[in-house]
């Protein structure tokens, strides 16, 4: 059984921990391929964005395992919350795997306390390390294979689907969309109110992921009008 998933987000992540712990050793092999053009954790917690960006929940209600608090039909799987892993292992992760800005985010799990909320990126690097962590879980009958690629087409294919990437095609018998929120084309409104904004010297910014926003060309002191 070859199982895809698009997105390699929290959603991603967490269908994939569910596959490979409730799999056993009676089922036939797994094998499970992730898809992500950015990496794990997904564009939404990349290390690569604003420090600025914070989550919207405080680093001890944050988790990847389903423990004993979650009523679900399944095996359980205990382990460290976000709060927990920031004391205990995130330090020397973040110093083993962070990027050019790891010494922030070393900083920011020392300083870190259990109703704080953490920056977006330091999610990111904990979704990182709960992945490494589910790879130690597999077996020759469970395999996990990520592609950091982007995936440009999912049609169906005699008993699954084809998934076309920007590599190269992979079948899959069954596939699973964690995309998150997509990135759609401006509406008409949109459309009228950047053509507006151009035309008069001003800044329209239509909905996005807030990662992806640059606002250094904002002036300081300035009004700004938010949209609903």
């Amino acid at each position: 059984m070859k199982i895809g998933i698009v997105g390699a987000g929290p959603r991603g992540l967490s269908l994939c921990e569910r596959l490979v712990v409730n799999h056993s050793a009676a089922d036939e092999p797994i094998e499970i391929f992730l898809f992500d053009h950015v990496g794990i954790g997904g564009s939404v917690w990349r290390e690569e964005q604003s420090k600025n960006l914070k989550m919207n929940t405080v680093a001890q209600q944050v988790t990847l395992f389903t423990d004993d608090r979650v009523d679900i039909m399944g095996k359980k799987r205990n382990g460290l919350d976000l709060f927990q892993w920031s004391k205990q292992l995130g330090y020397e992760f973040i110093k083993r795997n962070g990027g050019k800005e790891k010494q922030y985010f070393m900083e920011e799990v020392l300083r870190l306390k259990e109703n704080d909320v953490t920056s977006r990126a330091l999610y990111g690097f904990y979704q990182r390390w709960f992945y490494q962590q589910l790879r130690q879980q597999l077996s020759p009958k469970k395999q996990v294979t990520f592609f950091k690629t982007k995936v440009l087409a999912a049609l169906p294919h005699k008993q699954g689907f084809l998934v076309t990437t920007e590599h190269q095609p992979q079948f899959v018998d069954q596939l699973a969309l964690a995309t998150g929120y997509w990135q759609n084309e401006g509406t008409k409104e949109e459309t009228e109110f950047f053509q507006y904004a151009k035309k008069n010297g001003l800044i329209y910014q239509p909905p996005s992921n807030a990662a992806d926003v640059v606002v250094d060309s904002i002036p300081g002191a300035q009004p700004i009008f938010f949209g609903d």
